[in-house]
């Protein structure tokens, strides 16, 4: 319990290894100087302060384990929690660097918003609650997604930084491009269920993208061009101008309303385990 009364700050000098919980009272400072913390319990910061100065702190328990920032930002942060067990976050989450999932461990989200400013790996589980996931580096970033969802994601990143995609991304809210923002798939396909705004610039590098909602969504493409486009469901308006190689239609049920577009459309439709092909060969401006 750090709850210094009579001296500002508390300096590690080495690494610190806690094999219960630590907690961080009003008005006290941790400053990890670089060192390592290993936490085996729960992390409660009660509106003091941590410094992390480039820090790593691993959470390494064989139990649940609980976040609390309080307001402080981490630097690179280690879920690396044992047997299956769940690292829950208590209020919003803020990495200067690097968030990496461990094989076999889980971060919980719960509704608290994930700011990162580093990459993200994930080799185990994130479950995203109804969280929003904010990428915000000055330089490159990239996302390993490992086969977990996110909700809803924002790329902030400044330019001329860009935001990468390691695998699939599959976003299951709204995936947003802030302006002066850059995402780029590197091939690797997105999936989304919910609202498509670019006010930035999104590069499709051969990638695909499905956008499977099931109601009514949104797509801005602010002026980037996507490579191929699959319609698996829902109904989507387009708010601007969209370009595209090719767009594939699986219905029902969809709606597309048509307004500015250019590219080629194909109908799929699934009938008694068959597939009927209809492909119109035009294009549209």
């Amino acid at each position: 319990d750090i709850a210094n009364t009579y001296v500002d700050t508390v300096y590690l000098q080495d690494a610190l290894d806690v094999n219960g919980s630590l907690a961080i009272e009003e008005d006290s400072t941790l400053d990890a100087q670089g060192n390592a913390i290993t936490i085996a319990g729960d992390w409660t910061n009660n509106d003091g302060t941590f410094n992390a100065n480039g820090n790593t702190v691993t959470f390494d328990g064989d139990g649940e384990q609980y976040i609390t920032s309080g307001g402080s930002s981490f630097y690179n942060l280690d879920i690396a929690n044992t047997s299956e067990t769940t690292v829950v976050l208590q209020d919003p989450l803020d990495v200067d660097g690097d968030l990496t999932i461990e094989e076999g461990s889980i971060l919980d989200a719960g509704e608290n918003t994930i700011t990162i400013a580093g990459n993200w790996l994930n080799n185990g589980t994130f479950t995203y609650g109804e969280s929003t996931v904010t990428f915000d580096g000055i330089g490159e970033q990239t996302i390993t997604s490992g086969g977990s969802a996110f909700y809803n994601l924002i790329n902030s990143n400044s330019s001329p930084s860009i935001l990468l995609l390691g695998d699939l991304l599959n976003v299951d809210g709204d995936l947003t491009i802030n302006s002066g923002s850059v995402l780029d798939t590197q091939g690797n396909a997105i999936e989304i269920a919910g609202n498509w705004v670019n006010n930035g610039t999104f590069t499709h590098s051969s990638g695909t993208v499905t956008f499977d909602s099931v109601g009514a969504q949104n797509i801005t493409s602010g002026g980037s061009s996507f490579n191929n486009i699959i319609i698996q469901s829902g109904s989507y308006t387009l708010q601007d101008a969209i370009d595209f190689c090719t767009a594939i239609f699986y219905s029902p049920p969809f709606n597309w309303i048509l307004q500015n577009r250019k590219g080629i459309f194909e109908n799929r439709n699934q009938k008694e385990g068959l597939r009927e092909r209809e492909r119109v060969n035009r294009r549209f401006i």
